[in-house]
């Protein structure tokens, strides 16, 4: 899940590039268009990665009372 979480746009971001000019194409629009797309989905993709590694810090911890007895109850 985490893997996922952190690799999928990057993926994502090659595979629009890949479609939108080409296989062979490294024209500077090319980099234009790969360079916008990467700051976007960095920049939407943040919260949903740090929801997800939250969930999964949960989960592995037992749940948050576990968490907040840890945290507060020292």
């Amino acid at each position: 899940m985490l893997v996922a979480v952190m690799f999928l746009p990057s993926l994502i971001v090659e595979i629009v590039s890949w479609i939108a000019w080409g296989f062979a194409s490294r024209a500077p629009a090319h980099s234009i268009l790969s360079g916008v797309v990467t700051y976007l989905a960095v920049i939407l993709w943040s919260p949903v990665a740090e929801v997800g590694i939250t969930l999964l810090y949960l989960d592995r911890t037992g749940g948050i009372e576990n968490v907040r007895r840890e945290v507060f109850l020292p």
